[in-house]
């Protein structure tokens, strides 16, 4: 049997956080991996629990959140020693999950079904320095307007109609 912790935001995403997370853990179940699921109560919280919980009998950490999550449980992995990192999965569970659309995995079943048949990949990590600050990042960096952008789009989304218009409502706010 297979063992994820799994690391969660329960503030992230516009989904029913109670309904994803049963969904999740049920779903896991049925391909019988055990599952141990943290909350995060505040920012930097992934952080901290990667980088200090003991995840030696886990095969997996897994992100369940948005971007933010995904970066807080990487750069918690890499103030690890190597030798005690475990790989990370990610089940989509935010506002844009732009990392698992750019690896083309955008619903909680298939990152399930890939992290059940153990189908990793290897991904570049963007390295920044930033004074005495390392962060690591997967598929961007941004700062200043790039979070408040993200919050006004997602407010003008429900005012963007017929459907397929929701769907380019980030790109559409960027420019």
């Amino acid at each position: 049997m297979s063992k994820v912790l799994i690391i969660s935001n329960p503030k992230s995403g516009v989904n029913n956080y109670e309904n994803s997370i049963n969904y999740v853990i049920n779903e896991f179940k049925n391909y019988n991996i055990e599952t141990t699921l943290i909350k995060t109560s505040h920012i930097g919280h992934a952080t901290q629990l990667v980088k200090d919980t003991n995840i030696s009998s886990y095969d997996s950490v897994c992100a369940m959140g948005g971007d933010g999550t995904l970066f807080e449980v990487l750069n918690g992995m890499f103030l690890r020693n190597k030798r005690d990192r475990r790989p990370i999965s990610v089940i989509p569970n935010g506002t844009g999950n732009s990392f698992m659309k750019t690896i083309g995995i955008e619903s909680q079943l298939s990152s399930i079904e890939k992290i059940a048949k153990n189908k990793s990949r290897p991904v570049d990590v963007l390295k920044a320095v930033c004074g005495d600050e390392v962060l690591y990042s997967l598929n961007l960096i941004g700062w200043g307007m790039a979070t408040d952008i993200s919050v006004l789009a997602l407010s003008l989304i429900h005012i963007s109609e017929p459907t397929r218009l929701r769907r380019i409502s980030y790109a559409v706010f960027c420019l």
